[in-house]
């Protein structure tokens, strides 16, 4: 089953009454965590003795179900890039790979073979990219949102995805230069759309959690861990797991992102 985080109706059955069925529970733990918290602010000694929240064993029970259930079935992501014309098919012939020092250098070539680089600034793109781990490389990951409607949400990551060629780890270090400015000439903004099965995810929690999020939102709760919803996959993307990629120019892309009127 292909799951879309911001459509219910499209969850597994079990999910979607086990959430329902615990709402209340979910409740009493998120008020109950605000009670302590308002108490705190008042005490700062009180900290050190307060009781251990007396839901949060049985809200983790549910969760763990929940998660069972998640980790047979495909969430739908979203990557959003710039990319050149030959990079959008080859990503529907033969799906998408990780980031790796290979990838970078393949990405690269491409674009010079092309005719859309020099050779000087592929050297330069090639010796300045963000593959250290000290820097915050991404090696090994393809990074996905999850939620549509983070998509139509400015934020200054996905612009800058959307806006330079090559992905985070090319154009990182030139986007205020006149090599960035180039990149932003280069390719069109796309998203692909994917379903990467659940357990080859990192969110940072459980994608029971996750989804959680958005299920109390849509019911004026106020979730403790936020709402929003990304993370990275950890295997390859093949082929036959890619949907469609979202072309910008296209009315659907627009729709899905509103991209125009980002005003960035």
């Amino acid at each position: 089953m292909s799951i879309l985080a911001d459509d219910e109706e499209s969850w597994p059955p079990q999910v979607r009454k086990v959430f329902e069925d615990n709402l209340d529970l979910f409740k009493k733990e998120i008020d109950y965590d605000r009670a302590v918290e308002a108490r705190h602010e008042q005490d700062h000694l009180a900290r050190w003795i307060s009781p251990p929240n007396p839901f949060t064993t049985e809200r983790e029970r549910v969760l763990d179900q929940a998660e069972d259930e998640l980790r047979t079935h495909r969430l739908v992501g979203y990557h959003c890039c710039r990319l050149l014309d030959c990079e959008v098919e080859n990503i529907l012939c033969n799906g998408m790979a990780l980031l790796s020092p290979e990838l970078v250098t393949r990405k690269i070539a491409t674009a010079l073979h092309g005719g859309h680089l020099t050779i000087d600034q592929a050297n330069l793109l090639q010796e300045m990219a963000l593959l250290k781990e000290d820097r915050g490389s991404r090696n090994g990951m393809i990074w996905f949102v999850f939620c549509r409607s983070t998509l139509k949400t400015v934020v200054s990551g996905l612009y800058c995805l959307l806006g330079y060629w090559g992905g985070e780890a090319i154009y990182f270090d030139h986007v205020e230069t006149a090599l960035g400015q180039h990149l932003g000439t280069l390719g069109r903004p796309r998203v692909v759309e994917a379903e990467i099965p659940v357990q080859t995810l990192e969110v940072f929690m459980r994608t029971a959690d996750r989804l959680l999020g958005g299920f109390l939102l849509r019911r004026n709760v106020e979730p403790p861990n936020g709402h929003t919803f990304e993370g990275h996959a950890t295997s390859p993307v093949a082929a036959a797991m890619i949907r469609r990629v979202y072309t910008e120019g296209n009315p659907d892309f627009e729709a899905l992102t509103g991209y125009s009127t980002w005003g960035v």
